[in-house]
């Protein structure tokens, strides 16, 4: 079993309490929704246990964890490299570019950003640069980076932000071919639950800081604060 267990994770923050002991296990399989206000700790918390900020109490443990694919909201592509490259930037990391590689190795990684590129529907603008990609390629060039590389946990924070209802729809339906086709621990951080509601199989509500809901999709609703918070959003 792969899962990621959190205990009393508090983190402080320019002397502001930004997260209160929170705790969490996430398994394999399963789809969190991460829900709550702007500013309740959602982002903050994905960002503490993949070691971008440093707790000041509580422990994080990985168990058959190897591959990680994140893709944050300010998370875009760099200008200057091609789709290719920017998918590829996944398994390189950043330290070669494709054509850089020998015979044997730049074939092996073109294969894979191929598959991915397929899979994405992106094959036409693997040589093109950010610039010349609408909003919703641009997307799909970042989701590329999260599945070339069979992720073991697949973290998504607001992938449709920005996106019309029609490429919201497209980008909802990759990732849901994505996590049916690697079943990994799958988070996805957004304001756009509606979109998403389907996929999800548990919700964790932040509130002020705290995880103040952690279970099944059909049980969050009968809980009053996930309850007002998705009722007001769904007017």
């Amino acid at each position: 079993m792969k899962y990621i267990e959190v205990k009393d994770l508090t983190l402080v923050l320019d002397n502001n309490l930004v997260l209160w002991d929170v705790s969490v296990k996430l398994e394999s399989g399963r789809v969190y929704g991460f829900l709550g206000p702007s500013g309740s700790g959602k982002s903050v918390f994905i960002k503490t246990i993949f070691g971008i900020f440093k707790p000041v109490k509580g422990t994080i443990n990985f168990e058959n964890v190897d591959k990680v694919a994140i893709q944050f909201q300010e998370g875009g592509l760099f200008d200057s490299l091609n789709v290719a490259e920017n998918v590829a930037f996944q398994i390189l990391k950043g330290k070669k570019l494709i054509c850089e590689l020998d015979d044997e190795l730049k074939y092996q990684v073109f294969n894979k950003v191929l598959n991915a590129a397929r899979f994405l529907n992106l094959t036409d603008a693997l040589f093109k640069f950010p610039e010349e990609l609408s909003g919703g390629m641009k997307k799909r060039a970042v989701l590329g980076r999260a599945l070339i590389d069979d992720p073991d946990v697949l973290v998504l924070d607001d992938p449709v932000a920005g996106l019309d209802p029609i490429n919201t729809t497209s980008a909802v339906k990759i990732i849901s071919s994505i996590i049916s086709r690697y079943k990994p621990i799958t988070i996805i951080v957004t304001h756009n639950f509606r979109a998403f509601w389907d996929l999800f199989t548990d919700i964790c509500f932040f509130e002020k800081g705290r995880l103040v809901y952690l279970g099944l999709k059909s049980e969050a609703i009968k809980q009053e604060r996930v309850y007002d918070f998705l009722k007001c959003k769904f007017r």
